[in-house]
């Protein structure tokens, strides 16, 4: 009489390592929504400047937006908007501003040129940046 020999189970799994997911963060994007300017704001810092000079973190090449013509301020998990006293104002789903809270899918007006607003996920620092190559969805 033959024994058939069974392959015993292993004893011991093997185990994966675990992958923790990446640290993720609320940042503030305005996509541009008219022709003139095809940008899109990515707000990284505290404070963000928003004009036509240089030195502005966020620099949008059009005679109707003055060097230093609003900022966002992250604050609290907010995103608030400040007109920074330019003289063709600044506008937020088509009222004029001093100061706005940003909310989801409002339209921000900078000079002539129109941006809708939203939150998104992103990784930590040290990860790419939306736009640059090894971005999720960018060609590299």
């Amino acid at each position: 009489m033959s024994q058939e020999s069974k392959p015993t189970p292993d004893a011991s799994p093997k185990r994966q390592a675990a992958i923790s997911p990446p640290q993720l963060k609320h940042t503030a994007v305005l996509t541009a929504l008219n022709a003139s300017v095809t940008q899109t704001i990515t707000v990284v810092d505290d404070v963000t400047i928003i004009g036509s000079s240089d030195d502005a973190q966020a620099v949008i090449d059009d005679p109707s937006v003055a060097a230093h013509h609003a900022r966002i301020v992250h604050r609290e998990g907010e995103y608030v908007l400040e007109d920074l006293d330019s003289d063709q104002g600044t506008f937020v789903d088509g009222v004029p501003i001093m100061s706005c809270v940003l909310r989801d899918g409002d339209c921000v007006q900078i000079g002539n040129n129109l941006f809708y607003f939203d939150r998104i996920l992103l990784p930590e620092l040290g990860d790419p940046a939306p736009g640059s190559p090894g971005f999720p969805g960018v060609a590299t």
